[in-house]
């Protein structure tokens, strides 16, 4: 991915996810966990853009940042620049009719009680947040 993230300018930063795609083009959590053997298939999708050429890219409009992001010069095809714009009820059913694992559309602040120690760090983490005066 260090590679594939060279021709970004200097003094940029953004945001997106590392995911490993299947022969079917879908993400499979399994494949990123083998990466050293499944490295072909790691993508990086673009999600947003923090900093651009050193300057605060949270102050434009995510319309100027997406239009940034487009402009952008990437030539590898690991890295992808795309998005649907579509509300929560349309997302949630297409995501689960294409069986993907899952989809983030509400922020939600956790706290980490715990974890259980595994051979690469931990192998799972025990959180909990705050749901109202419960």
């Amino acid at each position: 991915m260090v590679e594939a993230l060279a021709d970004l300018p200097n003094d940029t930063v953004i945001d997106g996810e590392v995911v490993a795609l299947n022969k079917s083009g879908k993400p499979e959590f399994n494949l990123l966990q083998n990466y050293l053997s499944e490295a072909a298939r790691i993508h990086y999708f673009v999600f947003d853009l923090l900093v651009y050429q050193g300057r605060d890219g949270m102050s434009l409009s995510l319309e100027e940042r997406r239009k940034i992001l487009h402009s952008l010069k990437l030539s590898s095809p690991r890295i992808q620049v795309e998005y649907q714009v579509t509300t929560a009820k349309e997302m949630l059913p297409a995501v689960k009719g294409l069986g993907l694992e899952g989809v983030i559309h509400k922020s939600q602040e956790f706290v980490i009680g715990g974890y259980f120690p595994g051979s690469h760090g931990f192998d799972s983490i025990i959180v909990g947040y705050f749901r109202g005066n419960t």
